[in-house]
């Protein structure tokens, strides 16, 4: 007669170094993953020692855990393979995350100058010197451009500039009224958004987005949100503050159910799905 014998080993009893050597063999993706089960991974998939031991040498300025999370997020929104992502080749793929951004500003910084009309814009950039510098010098000197001529930007038509990445300050165009960012690469858009408080019309279908910040919700003057062919599978709630919304177009999303605030929005016109 065959005996089975089973053997369990209860891993929080395990000596810390253990614990860590059997975390060591993850990917970083997966220790991040693992992190979200419980403090105990948590503690262990965030150890400090092993974390500067690893990638202190792969990072010149010493990137936070926070960053690295960063990084791993915009590369999956950005469909680059995470799979296989270790301490050796992050800053690889931190360089790749961060020329994609890179390119995303400077196409957006050079729309928005070359649809001027009336006037001149403060501080112009030189774009041949400008796709020289770093990521983090170009998003610093758009931030601050933007902020010198942000009350004489009204309207912006983004469409069909292979975009996949919106800074965040794109949320500091306090008097912008129209944003077109249809027919692009988009799959996140920023929280930031929500500043965006004349804002009127927005424009966003033919991208990728998958879910809406609760932000948009703070765009009270809307009138026409176009969302059409993303891959959206929810509204948040706060869309039923749009009290002034005449125009949302879903169609071409994978929405089962719609949220029952819409029904509050009495502006709004029926047939939403086409």
């Amino acid at each position: 007669m065959a005996i089975e014998i089973s053997t369990s080993v209860d891993f929080n009893a395990l000596p810390r170094e253990i614990r860590l050597e059997i975390f060591s063999y993850l990917s970083l993706d997966q220790r991040l993953e693992a992190a979200k089960i419980s403090r105990i991974f948590r503690d262990l998939a965030y150890d400090q020692v092993e974390f500067r031991k690893n990638y202190e040498q792969y990072n010149d300025d010493e990137s936070s855990i926070k960053e690295i999370q960063d990084i791993l997020r915009d590369a999956r929104s950005f469909n680059i393979d995470i799979t296989q992502v270790t301490y050796e080749n992050i800053k690889t793929l931190k360089a790749n995350v961060e020329q994609i951004r890179k390119d995303s500003i400077i196409k957006i910084w050079e729309k928005i100058i070359n649809e001027r009309t009336l006037f001149d814009y403060l501080d112009d950039p030189n774009f041949i010197q400008l796709k020289d510098k770093t990521y983090s010098e170009i998003n610093a000197k758009f931030d601050v451009w933007i902020n010198k001529n942000k009350d004489m930007i009204s309207s912006l038509t983004l469409s069909f500039c292979n975009l996949r990445y919106l800074p965040d300050s794109i949320g500091n165009l306090k008097n912008l009224v129209s944003l077109s960012l249809d027919n692009n690469k988009i799959s996140t858009i920023p929280v930031s958004i929500g500043n965006l408080s004349n804002l009127e019309y927005l424009y966003l279908s033919n991208n990728q987005i998958s879910t809406l910040s609760g932000s948009i919700g703070n765009l009270t003057k809307l009138k026409t949100l176009s969302l059409l062919n993303n891959n959206i599978s929810s509204l948040p709630d706060s869309i039923g503050n749009l009290t002034e919304l005449e125009e949302l177009r879903l169609f071409g999303n994978p929405i089962r159910t719609l949220p029952d605030c819409l029904q509050d929005l009495s502006r709004l016109k029926k047939n939403i799905l086409n």
